[in-house]
């Protein structure tokens, strides 16, 4: 009946564990959409937490450790890289706890009731040593659940190969410290426990300040295009007030040239004014923010002579946060205005661009001419820009920002067009599945 209540209750504390696991994973990883591949992560977890972790024992830290990792990598549809970040940040930690919590009771079995326990109390110590663990983790929970959210992955790409190295590094100095202290010398590792959760905790909230200064930057320049559109409308209504101030002068003199049969004259001047009347600034659509950025991508690529279609027919609020919108246009345009570049013949550079919200939808597609060949590597497309480094994001970044809200990206070409397509789900109320 003993061996029987310390089972449930040892799998219900490690079940518990794991499924604190999984629900960081759960926030930044994108399972694909079949059952297996949650029920596949859970057992992984469930066997991790199931496994001791003690002095001179590698097999279970090992095998666990590859298990989970191949688990994650069958059963997501992420980057390799954010993949394989997502399992050394918390299976650090996760030996870490096992090692202290399953030492620090065999300690107390040792040293404080010298081997003189019933089995009813060692059931009482090994339970009170399994809720701490669990403790600690509901802590190492609310420390590290900031990383694992939509925001942190806003932060340029380079970043998961060094987040990478550095938990690599802390796993494999507990691995080897594990490996080579022997059981009578087994609070050596303590110190290297601590320190490897600190670390992994540390790097957490580390990369949660830089998405946090990286999203700064985003919306920084956010408010620029829309201080930049509201200026340009106050002075385009300004001049329009003005113009309408003086029609009565304008009328007074197009009826003289037409009275002195100057009609020549007298379409040039009405020409004239009709050049002055038209505003610079467009209406692409009711959206504030987007329509600021599609202005300001529009007169970029009219200034290189590239032919462009805008048809938007979004409201003013779409529940897609103004930064992510904006990336969206943005990083598509710049990539876009980018391939005409290369089209040699002005007349053959365009760029048509469809959005709309219906049908529980929000839709966006975006196609260009181009000339030069798509670089591709691993599904990955590479800018053909000089300056690589300050273009990390692209297209990559559009891909994140659409699985973080439940949508689909497509991208198809040709040797004369590229084109880009998203759909994200809404709900009745307008905001995105997330």
């Amino acid at each position: 009946m003993l061996f029987y209540l310390e089972f449930s209750i040892n799998f219900l504390i490690a079940l518990s564990c794991a499924y604190i696991v999984y629900l960081l994973l759960a926030k930044q990883l994108n399972f694909r959409p079949c059952i297996w591949s949650r029920v596949l992560v859970t057992a992984a977890l469930c066997l991790s937490f199931g496994s001791r972790i003690y002095s001179e024992e590698m097999t279970g830290t090992i095998a666990t450790l590859l298990f989970l990792l191949l688990a994650v990598f069958v059963a997501c549809a992420d980057d390799v890289l954010v993949k394989l970040s997502s399992v050394l940040l918390l299976y650090p930690i996760h030996a870490a706890l096992s090692y202290l919590t399953e030492d620090l009771g065999f300690l107390c079995w040792l040293y404080v009731f010298h081997e003189d326990m019933t089995p009813g109390g060692e059931l009482v110590l090994h339970t009170c040593t399994m809720l701490l663990r669990l403790l600690l983790w509901v802590l190492v929970y609310h420390l590290a659940k900031e990383f694992f959210s939509e925001k942190a992955l806003q932060f340029p790409q380079k970043m998961w190969p060094v987040i990478d190295l550095v938990c690599l590094t802390s796993l494999l100095g507990l691995v080897t410290l594990i490996y080579h202290v022997d059981t009578d010398h087994s609070y050596a590792i303590y110190p290297a426990c601590v320190a490897c959760v600190l670390a992994n905790i540390s790097i957490c909230r580390l990369c949660v300040y830089i998405a946090q200064s990286t999203r700064g930057a985003m919306e920084a320049e956010v408010l620029k295009s829309q201080e930049a559109y509201y200026r340009e409308l106050e002075a385009s209504q300004s001049e329009t007030r003005q113009l309408k101030h003086d029609m009565k002068n304008h009328l007074t003199v197009a009826r003289t040239l037409l009275e002195n049969g100057q009609i020549s004259r007298t379409q040039a001047y009405l020409a004239d004014l009709s050049g002055q009347l038209h505003s610079e600034l467009l209406l692409f659509c009711q959206h504030p923010v987007l329509n600021a950025v599609l202005n300001a991508k529009y007169r970029l690529a009219r200034s290189s002579e590239i032919h462009c279609e805008f048809h938007v027919e979004v409201g003013q609020d779409m529940g897609i946060d103004d930064v992510n919108l904006c990336a969206l246009a943005a990083n598509t345009l710049d990539n876009a205005i980018e391939a005409c570049l290369s089209v040699p013949e002005p007349s053959n550079r365009w760029i048509t661009l469809k959005s709309r919200c219906a049908d529980g939808y929000f839709s966006y597609w975006v196609e260009n001419s181009k000339t030069t060949p798509v670089a591709e590597t691993g599904g990955k497309f590479l800018t053909r820009k000089k300056e690589k480094n300050a273009h990390g994001l692209g297209l990559r970044s559009v891909e994140t920002m659409v699985r973080r809200h439940d949508g689909t990206m497509d991208v198809s070409w040709d040797e004369k067009r590229f084109s880009v397509t998203v759909l994200i789900p809404i709900n009745e109320e307008g905001y995105p599945h997330i």
